[in-house]
């Protein structure tokens, strides 16, 4: 979990060695943005440096006495692989030898993570028979975010000072390998921020200086809960984005404005490419191409915060004034796939961002210590919840339900909120229950990775592009 903050400012105390120019000559800074943006370059260089050391299957290449029994074989996933420790590192790159070491050793635990997390990925998707997406690669200056992190480590570094009712600063220390011009060789960037509550403990701070933003990494905290005594289901859906058993509707913001802004921006983009190309020159290097991206990708930005500000405070509502919660175990990668006239309705929903919704109940659920049921949403629309018949005719429209049985009327997403919540009380009254984030094939997630060799775990067979010798075979 992560408090994020905006980034006011940034001030450097002190000269900061970065490294040597063209002509082998030492280069100091006291500029803050400079520093800032020589910090995010140090950390974006040790962290592909991590990653070259990981490993890829290919077919078919160099002996064929190297390959597996399927004709594979493990290479780096780069053309030149680093192992050199953070000592060696400073030495060898001078670019990094002022950088903080909690800096340097926050790349390879966040490197590791990343992987496995996209392995563990990977074999779900594939237990259950979904595409199971690529591996990370490496992190790229000109198309990724100017990031880095550095460790808390008990207050050793990445210090927070509290210096107003919203605003604080963020100090992170470092040291020059030799006295700086000024005759000082300790250094520290400071990032002044604005929050709007209080900063909890946390481990880490992540400052990502494309977003101007500061995240404080720290475990979920513990949430305070008023029982109430009250259950809700919730049904999610495009005409109304959250429907509950008690009658209530949440629609997401209209947020047609920012989407029609991105859409006059991509036009412009197209035809500035259009221009450039009947010009004979690269649209990449056209400023006015690059003002209507940057204007496209702000707007886009502007709606996917008004959908997670939007997605928080439902969910703490949620949270905060009911006891038990059954939500739709919807599979939405299933219900998202391509398919022919599904493409509006697929936009529809993967704007409304349920999957956001979920996980945000999800944690903040078990934050407060209140079961967050996963509900089979087979017939939770078809389903009668007076007298429980289940019939596709029950439901007349979007809109209207009415049993064709006992005659019973009401809101179609209401009823079925209330059939997740019947559900959902049952699951738990029998014990057999799982929360939302805990459901899936872990069976098949298992029985997919059993006999089936890691890459990421297994050294090649051989170094890349040279056979085995007779004594190796």
């Amino acid at each position: 979990m992560s408090q994020i903050v905006r980034i006011l400012g940034v001030k450097v105390t002190g000269s900061v060695f970065l490294g040597l120019n063209e002509d082998g000559e030492h280069r100091w800074s006291a500029d803050p943005w400079r520093v800032a943006g020589w910090m995010a370059d140090g950390w974006r260089t040790r962290f592909n440096q991590h990653r070259s050391r990981r490993h890829k299957y290919v077919y078919g290449h160099g002996d064929q006495a190297c390959c597996d029994p399927l004709g594979r074989v493990l290479v780096p996933i780069g053309s030149r692989v680093s192992d050199l420790s953070d000592k060696d590192a400073r030495e060898r790159y001078p670019h990094l030898a002022a950088m903080p070491a909690y800096v340097l050793q926050s790349t390879e635990r966040i490197e590791k993570q990343e992987w496995f997390a996209a392995a563990k990925r990977r074999a779900t998707n594939h237990g259950k028979g979904r595409k199971p997406g690529r591996m990370p690669r490496f992190q790229s200056r000109k198309h990724g975010d100017s990031r880095f992190v550095c460790w808390f480590n008990g207050g050793r570094n990445a210090t927070y000072q509290q210096t107003g009712r919203r605003a604080g600063l963020v100090i992170i220390r470092g040291q020059n390998p030799s006295a700086a011009p000024d005759g000082t060789r300790r250094w520290s960037l400071q990032i002044r921020v604005r929050h709007t509550q209080q900063v909890r403990e946390y481990t880490s701070v992540a400052v990502n200086l494309t977003r101007r933003e500061v995240a404080f990494t720290s475990p979920v905290a513990a949430r305070d809960h008023q029982r109430s005594g009250r259950s809700v289901g919730i049904d999610v859906g495009v005409a109304n984005t959250v429907a509950t058993s008690a009658g209530s509707m949440h629609s997401l913001p209209d947020l047609s404005n920012h989407a029609a802004d991105v859409v006059r921006h991509q036009k412009r983009m197209a035809k500035s490419r259009v221009v450039a190309r009947r010009e004979g020159r690269d649209f990449h290097t056209s400023a006015r191409y690059r003002a209507h991206r940057e204007a496209a990708a702000k707007a886009a930005a502007a709606a996917a915060n008004v959908r997670i500000d939007w997605a928080h405070k439902l969910a703490t509502a949620l949270v905060n004034e009911h006891d038990l919660i059954g939500l739709e175990d919807l599979r939405l990668s299933n219900l998202t796939r391509k398919g022919k006239n599904k493409r509006s309705l697929n936009r529809l929903m993967l704007n409304a961002g349920l999957g956001r919704l979920r996980s945000f109940v999800e944690y903040k659920g078990a934050a407060a210590g209140i079961p967050v049921v996963a509900v089979n949403p087979r017939n939770t629309s078809r389903r009668c919840r007076a007298c429980r018949h289940v019939a596709a005719e029950n439901r007349e429209s979007q809109a209207i339900f009415r049993c064709k049985a006992c005659g019973h009327r009401a809101h179609a997403d209401t009823n079925a909120a209330g059939n997740i919540l019947d559900a959902a009380r049952e699951a738990v009254a029998s014990g057999a229950w799982t929360t939302a984030s805990s459901t899936g094939s872990a069976a098949k997630t298992k029985q997919a990775q059993a006999g089936r060799a890691r890459a990421m775990n297994r050294k090649p067979a051989a170094p890349w592009g040279r056979p085995l010798t007779a004594h190796q075979r």
